[in-house]
């Protein structure tokens, strides 16, 4: 318990750009399908990318938070900053991808039917009322939202010196995934609701205590043993053992990767644009490419185009974002 265990945030923004990756990887993996099979059954785990974000934010959130000496009257505040930092550069993917889809009929992209969609997808509210994400990739936003929420809630419970006010707080949020059972009778979209993914962020509060030495490894233990017996019988395997793998990560890498720590600071722009480039590589390049390296090369094209486009995003549209979100302080 006297060691430092703040070093579990090193390898926080290598994590980052190595999901948004396995994530791009998973969206392009269609094009490489029948030509490797392996390779792409492989590729299918990418898809889980979106859990290690939801781990990251349940530690680094109340780090941050407890960092700024957050209290129950920031909670506005709070969810400005959040909503200033993430949700500029969502709406201009968005419209990047409407506009990208749509330019050659501008009668469409006008359209009634089309706008409202728009609307509904930037105000988190599609699969509530009947419409489609624009993109699939969109789902993890109003999740990461309700989570600000509930997190900006509870954060003074969690770091409570009464350390079983603290346990049953979290008890209490990590049990909201069994509201699931009852979700799912009346409304298709689970996913879309932060009561799939309790055990998920439980996991995350969990690393924040035992990495702020809030409780020792015994009690760490149990924790994520809990969450991930519970995540085994609500989430798909694949969520839980992502979710777990990250923890894993996180307790024992420690140390920056340069690489991907490069790919982290433009995670969320690439996370968010990387589509259109599978949507145009897929079009136009893909019935062209015909050997197992012209596929490989495909993919490559498709990551690197990817990045730089992300990072073109990042400096244009995400880095002000950022730069608007610090501008809120607490009171």
């Amino acid at each position: 318990m006297a060691t430092d265990r703040s070093s579990i945030l090193n390898s926080v923004n290598a994590l980052r750009g190595f999901a948004a990756l396995m994530v791009c990887l998973y969206h392009a993996a269609y094009l490489i399908k029948e030509s490797q099979p392996f390779l792409y059954d492989i590729l299918f785990w990418g898809q889980e990318g979106v859990y290690v974000f939801y781990v990251i934010s349940a530690l680094v959130l109340p780090w941050s938070m407890e960092h700024s000496s957050f209290k129950w009257s920031d909670t506005g505040g709070f969810l400005l900053k959040r909503l200033l930092r993430l949700h500029p550069p969502f709406i201009l993917a968005a419209l990047c991808f409407l506009v990208y889809m749509n330019w050659w009929q501008p009668h469409v992209l006008y359209s009634w039917p089309v706008i409202k969609n728009f609307i509904f997808n930037i105000t988190y509210l599609a699969p509530w009322f009947g419409e489609h994400w624009i993109l699939d990739v969109f789902w993890f936003l109003p999740v990461q939202f309700q989570f600000y929420i509930a997190i900006a809630l509870l954060f003074p419970l969690l770091i409570h010196k009464n350390d079983w006010i603290r346990r049953l707080v979290l008890l209490a949020f990590f049990c909201l995934c069994f509201l699931n059972v009852f979700i799912s009778q009346v409304h298709e979209f689970v996913k879309d609701a932060i009561f799939f993914h309790a055990p998920v962020f439980t996991m995350g509060i969990a690393l924040f205590w035992y990495a702020k030495q809030r409780i020792g490894w015994i009690e760490f233990l149990i924790w994520i043993m809990l969450a991930s017996v519970i995540a085994f019988e609500t989430v798909p395997p694949r969520i839980a053992m992502v979710s777990i793998g990250t923890v894993v990560v996180l307790l024992f890498l420690k140390r920056k990767i340069k690489i991907f720590d490069k790919l982290g600071d433009i995670s969320y722009s690439f996370y968010l644009t990387h589509f259109i480039f599978i949507s145009i590589f897929g079009y136009f390049i893909s019935p062209y490419s015909t050997t197992v390296w012209q596929k490989y090369l495909l993919l490559a094209g498709i990551v690197v185009s990817s990045v730089l486009f992300a990072k073109l995003f990042y400096w244009v549209i995400e880095k002000p974002s950022a730069r608007w979100s610090k501008a809120i302080k607490y009171k």
